[in-house]
Order: C-alpha cells, then sequence, then structure tokens
C-alpha cells in the first residue's frame, strides 16, 4: 500500500475509534430528540407543519421517519448522523487537494471529530454534500442533473445553508443556460423552501429576539468556537477570528470573484440569521457551517487554480488549529460528564417507576422530548397544557414560562421537572432523584432534572 494511502487510513481509523467511542458515551438533549420525537409520533403532514414552525427543512425528518416509525431505540438517530459524517470523512481524506496537515486539522476539528456526529441534529448532513459539490466544481457542467440536485439537497439540510446554496444555483444557472433541467430543479425547490418558512402563523418564539445589540454578535459568535483557548478574552477571540476573516475575503477577491461572492453573500447571511433568529445556546454548530464553506471554496480554488497562497494555508491551519484543541476539549468532556441527564433519568424511570406509565411532568416543555425517546413507553402529561407531550411545540404560547401556581399542582404520586428547584416539599413531596451536573447544565439549575415522590 503507498504511503499516502496508509495516512489517509491512519486518520480514518483514528477518527473511527475516537468519534464511535464519544457517540456511545452522548445522551441525547432536547434538540437532538426532538426530531426523533416529531417523526415518531406525527403523520407526514404534521411532520411538515412542525418542520415550519421549527425553522428547519424537510431532508433530516425523512431520513429519521423510516427508523422511528419502525419503534427502534433513540440510538439509532445516533448511529445514522455518526455513520454520515463518517462517510463525508472517509470522502474529504481521500478525494480533497490539501495537504496530510490540513486533512489531519479538517478531520479531527471540532465540528467534524464532535458536534456534527457525536451529537445527532441535522447539520450532520452538510458535510457530505459540501465535499462532493467541490469535488465535482471542476465538472460541474458535465454534471447537469447530479451538480443540481446535491445543491438541491444540501438546501434542504439547514436553512444556514440557504444564502450558499442560492448563489450556487444562480451561478450554475448562468453557466448553463441552454440547460433547463437544472433551472426548472432549482425553481421549484427552492420555492417550495420559502413557500415553507414565509409568513409561517406560528414562529419559534427565538426568532422574536431582535434586542440583541450588534457588539454581541461580534464578540459572542465566536465565542464557542475559541473555548477553551481564549474563552476568557473576547477580544482576542475577535482579533484572531474576523482578521482570519478579512484575510480570506482579500485573497478570494484577488483569486476568484466568484468564490468572493460565493463566500461574502454566505457569511453575511449567517451573521445575519445568528444575530436575528439563533442568538444563544451552543453555536459551534452554526458557526462551523461557516468554515464547511470555507473549505468549499478554498477546495475549488486549489482544484481550479495553480497559485500557491502561504498566508491563506496559514489561515486555514491556524483556524483549524484551533478548532482541534476545542475538538479534543469537547470529547474529554462528553466522556467525563452526562451530556444532559436525559438518559439517567429516564433510566431511573424505567428501573424504579415500572409500574407507573402515566407521569405528571411540571413546566418547561424541554423536559419531555428527551425523557419521551428514552421511555417511549411512558406517558409524560403536562399539567399545565392538560395533554401528554412528547416533544415541544413552538406554537403553544408561553412553551417556556412554567406555571408558578404551586397550590394548584394536582396531588399524584411521581412528579418530574426541569427547570428551578421549586417548593414541592412544601406540599408534600419529597425528592428521590435528581440528575447530577451535566455539560449543558455548567452549574444552571434549570438543565437538571428532578423527580419527586409524594407519600402522604
Amino acid at each position: 500500500m503507498e504511503t499516502s494511502k496508509k495516512i489517509n487510513w491512519i486518520i480514518i481509523a483514528v477518527y473511527f475509534l475516537i468519534t464511535l467511542t464519544a457517540l456511545f458515551f452522548h445522551e441525547v438533549w432536547r434538540d437532538e430528540a426532538q426530531a426523533w420525537c416529531i417523526v415518531r409520533d406525527l403523520n407526514f403532514i404534521s411532520i411538515f407543519n412542525e418542520a415550519r414552525v421549527e425553522g428547519h427543512p424537510m431532508l433530516w425528518y425523512l431520513i429519521l421517519l423510516p427508523f422511528a416509525k419502525l419503534n427502534l431505540p433513540v440510538i439509532s438517530m445516533q448511529i445514522i448522523s455518526w455513520l454520515i459524517v463518517f462517510i463525508s470523512v472517509i470522502f474529504f481524506v481521500f478525494k480533497s487537494p490539501f495537504n496530510y496537515m490540513q486533512k489531519f486539522l479538517v478531520v479531527f476539528s471540532a465540528g467534524m471529530v464532535y458536534y456534527l456526529p457525536v451529537i445527532a441534529r441535522n447539520y450532520a448532513l452538510i458535510p457530505i454534500f459540501i465535499f462532493l459539490l467541490a469535488y465535482l466544481y471542476p465538472k460541474r457542467i458535465e454534471k447537469p442533473y447530479l451538480y443540481p440536485i446535491l445543491i438541491i439537497l444540501l438546501s434542504q439540510t439547514h436553512i444556514l445553508t440557504l444564502a450558499f446554496c442560492l448563489v450556487m444555483a444562480m451561478f450554475y444557472t448562468l453557466e448553463t443556460r441552454k440547460k433547463f433541467i437544472a433551472s426548472i430543479l432549482f425553481i421549484i425547490n427552492f420555492s417550495f423552501i420559502f413557500y415553507s418558512f414565509y409568513n409561517m402563523s406560528n414562529v419559534n418564539t427565538s426568532v422574536k429576539i431582535y434586542w440583541v445589540a450588534a457588539n454581541n454578535l461580534i464578540l459572542y459568535f465566536c465565542d464557542n468556537y475559541f473555548s477553551p483557548l481564549f474563552h476568557y478574552t473576547p477580544v482576542m477571540n475577535c482579533l484572531i477570528f474576523y482578521g482570519a476573516l478579512a484575510i480570506i475575503f482579500y485573497y478570494f477577491f484577488k483569486i476568484s470573484r466568484k468564490i468572493f461572492i460565493l463566500f461574502l453573500s454566505s457569511s453575511a447571511y449567517i451573521f445575519y440569521i445568528y444575530y436575528k433568529v439563533w442568538f444563544g445556546g451552543i453555536y459551534y454548530q452554526k458557526a462551523f457551517i461557516l468554515l464547511l464553506i470555507f473549505i468549499f471554496c478554498f477546495w475549488c480554488i486549489k482544484n481550479t487554480n495553480k497559485i500557491n497562497i502561504k498566508l491563506l494555508d496559514i489561515t486555514f491551519i491556524v483556524l483549524f488549529t484551533i478548532s482541534s484543541i476545542m475538538g479534543v476539549y469537547s470529547i474529554i468532556r462528553e466522556i467525563k460528564y452526562d451530556f444532559s441527564g436525559s438518559k439517567s433519568t429516564a433510566e431511573f424511570i424505567k428501573n424504579n417507576l415500572k409500574d407507573e406509565k402515566n407521569l405528571l411532568a411540571y413546566g418547561y416543555l424541554f423536559t419531555y422530548s428527551p425523557l419521551s425517546a428514552y421511555a417511549k413507553d411512558y406517558n409524560f402529561y403536562s399539567n399545565k397544557f392538560k395533554e401528554n407531550i412528547t416533544y415541544f411545540d413552538f406554537s403553544m404560547k408561553s412553551y417556556n414560562t412554567p406555571n408558578k401556581n404551586f397550590k394548584e399542582v394536582p396531588k399524584t404520586k411521581y412528579y418530574i421537572t426541569q427547570g428551578e428547584k421549586i417548593l414541592f416539599e412544601e406540599l408534600g413531596y419529597k425528592e428521590i432523584y435528581s440528575s447530577s451536573e451535566n455539560i449543558l447544565s455548567d452549574n444552571a439549575d434549570p438543565e437538571i432534572f428532578r423527580i419527586y415522590y409524594y407519600n402522604k
């Protein structure tokens, strides 16, 4: 076997062992379980309507649908996510034009080694389509069906890829004016996407967070990206991250105006959506989409131009070195701590409350989806909404505001809560279980699951 192939297979083997280990330590949290419970419990039309409110395209739901309907365990979703990213890593290692150091740093970056394969969400679908499009870019005119279909599939992975896909579709349409099939496919696809998300009657309430100051976007977009290296030095984060972007913009403009427009429009759109819609939470996945687009653009330049720009290579190495440090940090934390407490709480329920198939849950709708994903045979009844709930519905008014009128808490045998430690003991309840501090809680009480027992 050639030395180059040996090195490639060593990278892949190490990646396989690390990610698979992390996968089996990982327990799903609410955003992962949400998609699984939706496709498991709803019909197709309801899934589509729920996806509109969620703000996500349909591809991830369609992939999960047959597995969830077969009543398979939720780890099936985790394996699907991991497998898709693993295939994309194999393709990248063998087909990309990058040197060994660059391949290594991309493969073991936080996004590729942890946030995409281990945390099972629709982000896992993005790399394979990005890498296929980059590989086929020099031969795109010769692929009048495959290339536009790949763009369409990528547009159906995550709403943050929309600007990238629109610009790609526009360029491809201009390049293949006499081939109308691609244009027709693009029109149908993007019309469907805009129909899906335009003028929604019930909108995820996070979309209404318009008051966030612009300086927060500048400081915190890259905060998770640099943690733990410069976690307490936001100015350093900005200097490195936005300095790197400035270098990338300069050289893309100098080398290829088309690539420059593609990267600029994609970056502006991602920043806009981040600022207007998804400010807060775990946002490494969203920041990493920008790096995947950077990989695409740099890959295309390396394929179509024989220009060797050392500063661009250095920028690439710096960004992905920092990301790899974050990847190591994330894997260690995943193995050392529970991720959310949902699996351990569900295991306690199944082992200790075997005869209690109907359980009351109090407060946040976020409580329900991860528990339901792991304990699918149990019904979680909400005292606030007076119905069994298996996922949180953003269309519900005040979905994240628990009822604080403790006097109206019904006297049931067991009560599950997630949120502030409320005064159940004054009502005669005894706490019999509390999930341990986890990665998400970070000393934040709202992420702790508790089970109370009433014995009066």
